[in-house]
């Protein structure tokens, strides 16, 4: 299950806890804000992605959380389950 947006691919909408979510990047596309929200509201962390690699903010704590891209102008919010 992709979760495609902005040039931007996560790879997966599901990661095991201790593993890190991976973003790919569409040609075009440099730098991306990544925050990562619990369902309450909660920043758990953010970080800045250039071209493409793993999160390093991946949350380390089962549970549903937000995941915020920023590109540019361009915003985009998905739900990954961290298992």
């Amino acid at each position: 299950e992709n979760v495609e947006a902005l040039g931007v691919d996560i790879v997966s909408n599901k990661v095991d806890v201790g593993n890190s979510a991976i973003v790919v990047f569409e040609e075009g596309y440099n730098d991306c804000l990544v925050r990562w929200w619990s369902v309450s509201g909660v920043l758990v962390g953010e970080e800045i992605v250039e071209k493409e690699g793993y999160l390093s903010s991946t949350p380390q704590r089962q549970g549903v959380y937000l995941l915020e891209l920023l590109v540019g102008d361009e915003r985009l919010v998905r739900k990954v389950v961290v298992e």
